[in-house]
């Protein structure tokens, strides 16, 4: 809630693994909240609001934390692409799937969007090594 400009007023634990924390966040900052609080709540939590009244200007609410990862051109997904990029943040499609430019295929670890090759093939050559294709684990797409 600090994000949102909120200000904890009283917090209580019951001993029973419930927690009552109570804010004072503008009206504004609750815009967008009720998703984000039920993902990380796992859909347990429950909220509920009250107009608290007029106060002064808390200041610049920042909205968007992440960015998109947008797929530059056309084609199928590579697990190459995938393996080299996905440092980048977490990605929505699987490999093989069919993508078009503009696409968005991924959520940024920034908040700025980032248009990606995600098509990218590895190249090829006659020589070998006996360490050359190594296993790299793959996060799975988030759905």
């Amino acid at each position: 809630m600090a994000s949102r400009k909120g200000r904890m007023e009283s917090m209580s634990n019951h001993g029973t693994g419930w927690v009552r924390m109570e804010f004072i966040v503008p009206a504004r900052g609750l815009i967008g909240f009720r998703s984000t609080f039920l993902t990380e709540t796992r859909g347990t939590g429950i909220a509920s609001s009250l107009s608290h009244g007029y106060a002064p200007w808390a200041g610049l609410i920042e909205y968007r934390t992440n960015g998109s990862l947008v797929a530059d051109r056309q084609g199928a997904v590579t697990t190459n692409a995938l393996l080299t990029l996905q440092d980048r943040g977490t990605f929505f499609v699987k490999p093989t799937e069919e993508t078009y430019e503009g696409m968005v295929v991924g959520e940024n670890s920034r908040n700025e969007d980032m248009d990606i090759n995600i098509t990218k093939e590895k190249k090829l050559n006659n020589i070998r090594s006996a360490t050359g294709d190594e296993l790299e684990r793959l996060t799975p797409p988030r759905r």
